[in-house]
């Protein structure tokens, strides 16, 4: 069966959605926070309802977290999300 692509319509109320913004993390930071408590990365991403290997891509700064998984993290921290953000992201922000 085959799709005629010039039929296909689309709906006006269809919208395009922005890509979702990403943080990057401060993965010293993370790995401080969880030193201190003597939490591994895994149990943070447990404690968190975060993929383990995810977060092992912020921790080793190969893929960067969206601001809610971000704030999924402090929280399972018990820090404020600036924290554990890169400085430069919070600089001129009140």
């Amino acid at each position: 069966m085959e799709i005629d692509l010039t039929r296909l319509h689309v709906s006006p109320s269809f919208s395009y959605m922005p890509p979702i913004p990403t943080v990057r993390a401060n993965a010293q930071a993370i790995r401080a926070f969880c030193d201190k408590d003597d939490l591994t990365i895994d149990g943070l991403a447990k404690r968190a309802g975060v993929a383990g290997s995810a977060v092992h891509y912020y921790v080793h700064g190969t893929k960067h977290p969206t601001l809610r998984q971000l704030n999924k993290l402090a929280q399972a921290l018990g820090v404020p999300t600036q924290a554990i953000c890169m400085d430069d992201l919070t600089q001129g922000t009140s």
